[in-house]
């Protein structure tokens, strides 16, 4: 049935999903874009970016340590405390001067722990004043029962320096 429609390439720049996606987020499509999956748009990002150092939750999802690596970009661990369960606190505010991009996962990748959306936006407001890029990996939002309270999505207008991964994962 589709042989009249073979000739076809499906559009590399994904118009349409980008679109629903803009307004199913009530963003603007100027500031979404389309990947095989996360890993891929991260990986794409730091190409993109090509940051000299980088702050990394541990334990958290290691591709984004890989996707540093790639681009010869040094890592610095900041250690979640399995005493406060391995949650977000605010000495992280401390280590972002002189960092250029700062990866967060939320919920956190192994833990599935969610920090304190207040901190988060405390730590987007550092970022901001530092220089520094803040990648929040959002892709197991959709998982929580109220995906709405634990978003940045509604601090993205305003705030160039943050960028969220999602997924359809």
């Amino acid at each position: 049935g589709a042989l009249d429609h073979a000739d076809r390439y499906p559009d590399p720049h994904c118009r349409a999903l980008v679109a629903a996606l803009a307004r199913r987020n009530g963003v603007d499509s100027s500031g979404v874009l389309v990947g095989n999956g996360a890993t891929d748009v991260m990986f794409r990002l730091m190409r993109a970016l090509a940051p000299a150092s980088a702050l990394v939750c541990a334990p958290t999802f290691s591709e984004y340590e890989r996707a540093c690596a790639r681009v010869g970009c040094s890592v610095e661990a900041y250690a979640l405390d399995p005493s406060r369960d391995y949650l977000l606190d605010e000495g992280i505010l401390e280590r972002l001067d002189g960092v250029d991009v700062v990866f967060l996962c939320e919920p956190n990748n192994p833990t599935g722990q969610l920090d304190d959306p207040s901190l988060l936006r405390r730590v987007l407001s550092r970022c901001e004043e530092s220089g520094c890029v803040l990648v929040v990996d959002e892709c197991f939002n959709e998982f929580l029962d109220d995906p709405a309270a634990h978003t940045l999505l509604g601090e993205l207008e305003g705030h160039k320096n943050l960028l969220l991964l999602r997924a359809f994962t």
